[in-house]
């Protein structure tokens, strides 16, 4: 039985099967984690933070502590969404070094639900081509996702308790 509380058992990947003839070039899948739904928490996940009206990144080198802007180019952008039992946040963001022709925008997201948080990122299109997004696909995938909480400890049962408490015996 895998230990919930192991690091390591909080992740998954989710791989989009798309084979047909108009299979998205961009999505193939995207890793998924779990960790608790603070802002602090949160942001990191992210690798930004939303303060005020702006979008300002953690240190991508890891040399400065706290938050810097992004580059004028990176166009981070607000993505709001939500499912049945939880609310979605999410931010674009524009690659800008590296091979012009493999440029990605790329989407990161936290799921919340009470105290907890599903995240992950992926590429959801290529900078050169403005015709193909895969946002549209992702945002559908999360939207199916519905949280199942597990029994409070006061719910389990206790086997050899009778069925009915309250019951009398004759």
């Amino acid at each position: 039985m895998p230990d919930h509380n192991d690091p390591l058992s909080q992740q998954g990947i989710y791989d989009v099967h798309d084979t047909g003839a108009k299979a998205h070039r961009v999505l193939r899948s995207f890793g998924l984690f779990c960790g608790a739904a603070s802002s602090d928490e949160v942001g990191a996940m992210l690798g930004a933070k939303r303060i005020g009206d702006k979008w300002l990144q953690y240190d991508p080198s890891g040399e400065a502590p706290g938050l810097t802007p992004f580059d004028e180019n990176a166009n981070p952008q607000t993505v709001t969404f939500k499912g049945k039992n939880w609310t979605g946040v999410g931010l674009t963001v524009d690659a800008t070094t590296g091979d012009e022709e493999r440029r990605p925008r790329v989407f990161s997201f936290c799921l919340i639900h009470n105290a907890q948080a599903l995240c992950g990122d992926t590429p959801v299109k290529w900078l050169i081509d403005p015709k193909h997004n895969d946002l549209w696909m992702v945002k559908s995938i999360l939207q199916s996702v519905v949280f199942s909480d597990a029994p409070a400890a006061s719910a389990v049962s206790d086997p050899s308790a009778p069925a009915n408490p309250h019951a009398t015996s004759d």
